[in-house]
């Protein structure tokens, strides 16, 4: 009987430690980013998170939030004429290779379509499907509206600044669109101009800069 309780103790002693060794992480160790193919295509790829670099969103307890700033780009976008035509002269090739047989990994290549069906969206912001630019936009301006509502003062303006290109305003706007709620249409609160020499537009590299308030 004592060599079993001894046992038994041991058995109870190793299972305890290896649960403790088991145990959930509070922070996970593995590295995964590299797995991500979004950290690899740059500007032609969806936006992603850079790796170690943020802060929670949570407000410390000891803490109150009576003043906020946004600066941001625009969201997901077609890329531009030159891209988009590089893009294309690569893809035809691609297509046009004589095979006798698809194989992986380019053996998507026989059923594909390239990816801008409508030239007219190149440039612009993106409006469909999984990483829709103007969804996130109008998404983000949701979340921002739900953490900072008791900073928005409804009888002044909130004002939004905007750089000259489209894919940039229609960013704001749809942020905008989810900030202020539904109703929001721009007429009464949206002021465009090309002040060249005002600060505001020293945020950006492009004089054309447009008011969105």
């Amino acid at each position: 009987m004592v060599s079993l309780s001894i046992f038994t103790s041991v058995c109870l002693l190793l299972t305890s430690s290896t649960s403790a060794l088991l145990a959930p992480k509070p922070f996970p160790q593995q590295a995964n980013d590299q797995f991500n193919a979004l950290r690899y295509m740059a500007t032609s790829g969806a936006f992603h998170e850079n790796s170690g670099v943020g802060i929670f969103k949570e407000t410390p307890l000891q803490c109150t939030i009576d003043q906020a700033h946004l600066f941001m780009r625009h969201g997901e976008r077609y890329p531009t004429t030159d891209n988009a035509k590089q893009l294309e002269n690569l893809f035809n090739r691609l297509k046009a290779a004589t095979t006798e047989q698809y194989n992986n990994p380019l053996g998507f290549f026989h059923d594909a379509e390239f990816f801008v069906r409508n030239k007219s969206d190149i440039e612009h912001e993106t409006y469909y499907n999984s990483y829709a630019g103007l969804t996130d936009a109008f998404a983000f301006g949701s979340d921002l509206r739900l953490r900072y509502n008791h900073l928005v003062d409804t009888n002044r303006t909130t004002p939004v600044f905007s750089a000259g290109q489209q894919r940039v305003v229609d960013t704001a706007t749809a942020f905008a669109q989810g900030f202020f709620g539904n109703g929001y249409s721009g007429e009464n609160s949206m002021v465009m101009g090309t002040q060249q020499r005002h600060w505001k537009v020293r945020i950006t590299s492009i004089c054309n800069t447009k008011l969105i308030v």
